[in-house]
């Protein structure tokens, strides 16, 4: 058992032999859903073209 202040935060568990197995059993309560079809890929990210967000996001907030 993982916790904060005595507050349970989660657990640690040993990771299953197979690594889909887990997958197959979220899907099975419902909680994802798989469409048969291999994963699209990720779009990529969005950059700034002159200064670095990190940069504009410290210059707003002063």
């Amino acid at each position: 058992m993982v916790t904060e202040r005595g507050k349970p935060l989660g657990r640690l568990v040993p990771l299953s032999p197979d690594p889909l197995e887990a997958l197959r059993v979220l899907a099975q309560v419902g909680v994802v859903r798989w469409s048969g079809q291999k994963p699209r890929p990720r779009k990529p990210v969005a950059k700034a073209k002159r200064r670095p967000v990190a940069d504009l996001l410290l210059e707003e907030r002063g």
